[in-house]
């Protein structure tokens, strides 16, 4: 009975402890959000000027400056993306130095106990390893998050720019593939949708 308590008490411990080795690298991460945002507004306007092109083509118009649009569109997404990585990467450096910063600064205070009396060198190597796999989380997951919320309402400002009819579709149509595809993932779901409709109906 006192195992869920000490569970959940551990991963309280484990985010307030990610919650402070990421605070230093907060920048980093905003700064490679907004230019991971940025990037992909650079495909927004490569599909845009291609667009345009086919257009201008249809009605016998010159595409040059379509074209143009949908190069320039592509090489500054290609520059935005090389600098959103260059900005991760150095988040995850960050995060991982405040992690062995912290960790170095316990064991300094209160012994190799907290590492269950390895010696030196098993200590070194468990910080190293363990702390390493911090980077990705800082890197990749936290601005990852942010941009999988404002990636598609980018998109969605974008097409109905367009068209609000267009926009539209594409609301209904997620809000569908998610009613259709979540359901039976849902543990409270699952066997019910499997009894009315003997399995999956969408795959991704």
């Amino acid at each position: 009975m006192r195992a869920a308590p000490i569970q959940d008490s551990s991963r309280a411990l484990g985010r307030a402890a990610l919650s402070r080795w990421t605070k230093g690298a907060a920048r980093q991460v905003q700064l490679a959000f907004g230019v991971q945002l940025l990037a992909a507004a650079g495909w927004i306007g490569f599909a845009w000027g291609v667009g345009c092109a086919v257009e201008a083509i249809a009605q016998g118009r010159s595409p040059r400056l379509c074209l143009l649009v949908a190069l320039a569109s592509i090489a500054g997404r290609t520059g935005l993306v090389w600098w959103s990585e260059a900005v991760a990467a150095e988040a995850g450096r960050a995060s991982v130095a405040a992690a062995r910063r912290e960790i170095l600064d316990a064991v300094s205070r209160f012994g190799s106990g907290l590492l269950g009396g390895a010696g030196s060198g098993g200590r070194t190597s468990q910080i190293v390893d363990r702390t390493a796999k911090l980077a990705p989380y800082a890197a990749n997951w936290m601005p990852g998050v942010r941009l999988a919320v404002a990636g598609p309402l980018l998109v969605l400002v974008a097409v109905a720019a367009q068209s609000w009819l267009a926009a539209a579709l594409l609301v209904v149509s997620v809000l569908v593939m998610n009613l259709v595809y979540w359901p039976p993932k849902l543990e409270m779901f699952h066997a019910w949708w499997m009894r009315v409709f003997g399995g999956e109906l969408f795959w991704p």
